[in-house]
């Protein structure tokens, strides 16, 4: 009995042990769940084959698309038809080979307002080392698209400009 009193005692330390290494993990878990929610970046995650798992609060807004929305769909319920198909295939042989994609989309909200997203797109594989999902993480940048175009304006209108008077001043001469 003594034996196994021994045994029941290791046993019951090392389940003392495992529940304390499970809830140290599930803690974490917790603050990248949070941290994830309230980013200020979009974040989607989709299975294998393209469907939408998860989006978080920031692609909510950002989108106008709500979770429920969204789940089973695929992530081009955002795709504007103003970028050329071969951004799109990129994307995906770069995925498929297991690298990470990175780039600009033109996007559409739910309510067909355009926007640009900066977008990184990393597989996730499971222990086998299959792609088993995709974690696409998001940023807005429609201000600084529009800034810069506002620049190249400028920047061509200065150009008409001196174009102008520098023919002005030849036919003066």
């Amino acid at each position: 009995f003594d034996g196994m009193a021994d045994e029941i005692e290791r046993d019951m330390r090392q389940l003392e042990a495992n529940a304390a290494e499970l809830e140290s993990r599930q803690q974490g878990l917790r603050k990248f769940s949070l941290a994830i929610e309230h980013s200020p970046v979009s974040v989607v995650i989709t299975d294998a084959a393209g469907a939408i798992e998860y989006v978080n609060a920031k692609f909510t807004e950002v989108t106008g698309y709500a979770l429920k929305e969204t789940l089973g769909r695929q992530p081009s319920i955002l795709k504007s038809e103003h970028m050329p198909d071969k951004v799109y295939a990129d994307l995906w042989q770069t995925l498929q080979c297991g690298r990470e994609w990175q780039g600009e989309l033109l996007n559409r909200k739910k309510n067909g307002e355009l926007f640009w997203e900066d977008t990184r797109i990393a597989p996730l594989k499971d222990a086998q080392g299959r792609i088993s999902h995709y974690v696409a993480v998001k940023k807005d940048i429609t201000q600084r698209k529009r800034a810069e175009e506002a620049i190249s304006n400028h920047g061509m209108e200065l150009e008409r400009r001196v174009a102008e008077r520098t023919r002005r001043l030849q036919e003066s001469k």
